[in-house]
């Protein structure tokens, strides 16, 4: 069991990119630094952190080359959810942090 920070609030992220060159990196990079994260898809993961919706699309948006680029943030806490075909791994995220 994943004991959760005070304060600390659920976020599901995704992105689609023109251009795969060093942005995509560069975002996986930046997510894998939150505390608490886990990668549901090559474009979405979900992050536990202690910032806002609009601090981490700024960050993120940081990290965008083209104007096509699309990044979206969601706050998930207390969130009903269901999967299908997800991994154990990432469901067991949820369960301790959705």
């Amino acid at each position: 069991m994943i004991v959760q920070l005070k304060g600390t609030k659920s976020y599901l992220i995704t992105y689609e990119l023109e251009s795969y060159d060093e942005t995509y990196p560069a975002i996986a990079e930046y997510l894998r630094s939150c505390p608490n994260w886990a990668r549901v898809g090559a474009h979405t993961w979900f992050v536990r952190t202690r910032t806002t919706a609009g601090y981490l699309r700024d960050e993120l948006k940081k990290l965008l080359k083209n104007e096509e680029d699309q990044v979206m943030v969601v706050q998930t806490t207390d969130a009903e959810w269901a999967t299908y075909a997800v991994s154990k791994e990432v469901t067991d995220w949820m369960k301790d942090n959705v």
